[in-house]
């Protein structure tokens, strides 16, 4: 079984594959494109936190175990 930091990195994949799918099927209009980069900016953003928690989960981890 995965760890809690391996589901939500596979979930966060999935999530960003099914967004750069919506992007490249969004028209090839000027406020369809404004939009498609504020989600894939979003995705960035989602992404660098995803990084951030399994940082801080390891943390955690070896606090525990070091006690």
């Amino acid at each position: 079984m995965a760890t809690q930091p391996e589901q939500l990195r596979a979930r966060t994949k999935q999530f960003a594959i099914r967004i750069v799918t919506l992007f490249k099927s969004l028209p090839k209009t000027g406020e369809a494109r404004i939009i498609g980069k504020q989600v894939m900016h979003l995705l960035a953003v989602a992404n660098e936190l995803l990084a951030i928690f399994a940082a801080s989960h390891c943390t955690a981890r070896q606090g525990r175990s070091a006690q």
